[in-house]
């Protein structure tokens, strides 16, 4: 479970890594159908946790070639 300031620090950093800087924040946001806010939140630790269905997706995502994403993410790559 991520919690401290450097784990969620981590999390910003697989985002951006993985949806390419610029935007990565708002793509993310997007395909979960949540406000980019309440990314923010996240990030900057005003939620007690990180949501177990972010970790998740990230974790799918990171796992997976691109071309193999779930068909609401492949707009992403």
């Amino acid at each position: 479970m991520v919690t401290t300031k450097k784990e969620r620090a981590a999390l910003k950093a697989r985002v951006e890594a993985l949806f390419g800087g610029h935007g990565a924040h708002s793509k993310l946001a997007d395909g979960l159908g949540v406000s980019r806010t309440t990314l923010l939140r996240v990030y900057t630790g005003d939620t007690d946790r990180v949501p177990d269905y972010l970790e998740a997706v990230l974790e799918l995502l990171e796992a997976l070639p691109a071309d193999k994403w779930p068909e609401r993410w492949q707009r992403f790559e």
